[in-house]
């Protein structure tokens, strides 16, 4: 958000940023942090705004709302269908107290999402699903932004993962296990790694899904690294693979996807959601649970470097002039104008 900021202050607009943690709670009384702090709409009025951007539309959706801020809300994933899940698998056996929480913060959201001006999805398959949910609302596209300057394969950190030696062919992913149906992809990818097991699998990465996966018995080609040192670690990593997978079962845009093309790597990915819309070499996507599909693609590359080069250089320059942070904001800092005269602010 920082550097989103200051992209915009590029284009001309005064900006100031909030970290919503600082506002949004009291740590030390669990029953307190549902509500937010009565400094938040001070914070907010004090800097007299025309606009608020966000990407929480949590409480302080709720703030602007009252001092009659427009509000444009940065969606970055399917909620509805996220809850769903949450509930189903983690709160569903939860205490009392955790559920009467999640299903309060479910509201909050909600009405967070109600505040909004315009919802701003990531990219176009969740704008779908927003529509879905919310037909009457302002809906427009704005792809998740990424600063290509920090990915650069020349300036990643080799000492980092120095503890890390890789065998080759070594097959990589950063991968988040924090959402159901995306780990369910993953498990199914786990068919593709046993039946290769002349490669090697790292992943990168952690989330509350992860031991739903080690219960799956992994095969032993497949190994789990946790999680690494941001950006640094993460560049190191990247850097040193040959290939990298996303085998997810639903996403909107993984911006993990996009810092590999960033680093150059050719990437197979399943065709799920907007993953698709962030892949530059679309030849490398396979439909999820296609285990063949996977494994043909998989050797392929690793067979042919020049071809794992000819994508890796494609998807870098897909992302640099499709997603870059420049770019992104300055799509943003148009459509705030758009609003800002439209609604005669």
């Amino acid at each position: 958000m920082q550097r989103l900021a200051k992209a915009l202050a590029s284009n001309g607009a005064t900006t100031q940023v909030l970290e919503f943690n600082k506002y949004a709670c009291l740590r030390n009384r669990p029953i307190l942090s549902l509500f937010p702090s009565p400094k938040l709409l001070p914070a907010i009025v004090s800097f007299h705004p025309d606009i608020v951007f966000t990407d929480i539309y949590n409480y302080d959706s709720w703030g602007s709302k009252l001092a009659a801020y427009p509000i444009l809300a940065h969606m970055r994933g399917d909620y509805w269908t996220e809850f769903t899940y949450l509930y189903l698998t983690r709160t569903r056996y939860s205490s009392l107290f955790m559920k009467w929480a999640t299903f309060w913060l479910k509201f909050v959201t909600e009405r967070g999402i109600d505040f909004a001006h315009t919802i701003l999805p990531i990219c176009g398959w969740l704008a779908k699903q927003v529509k879905e949910h919310r037909p009457r609302k302002r809906i427009r596209v704005l792809y998740q932004p990424i600063e290509p300057r920090i990915w650069l394969r020349e300036q990643s950190e080799e000492r980092i993962v120095l503890k890390m030696v890789l065998k080759h062919p070594a097959v990589i992913s950063v991968f988040d296990f924090n959402i159901l149906p995306k780990v369910q992809g993953f498990i199914r990818f786990l068919n593709v790694t046993r039946k290769m097991p002349q490669l090697n699998f790292y992943i990168a990465g952690s989330g509350p899904y992860f031991n739903h996966v080690l219960s799956q018995n992994p095969p032993q080609n497949v190994k789990f690294l946790g999680q690494l040192p941001y950006p640094n670690g993460v560049k190191a990593f990247l850097k040193t693979g040959d290939l990298y997978v996303h085998p997810s079962g639903q996403d909107a845009c993984p911006l993990t996807v996009m810092e590999a093309e960033l680093m150059k790597m050719a990437v197979v990915a399943t065709d799920v959601g907007g993953v698709p819309e962030v892949v530059g070499d679309k030849r490398f996507l396979v439909k999820d649970g296609d285990t063949e599909g996977w494994m043909s693609k998989i050797q392929y590359l690793l067979d042919h470097p020049e071809e794992r080069e000819r994508a890796g250089s494609v998807n870098r320059h897909y992302i640099e002039t499709g997603f870059s942070m420049d770019k992104i904001a300055g799509e943003l800092f148009v459509y705030m104008k758009e609003v800002l005269e439209k609604d005669g602010q």
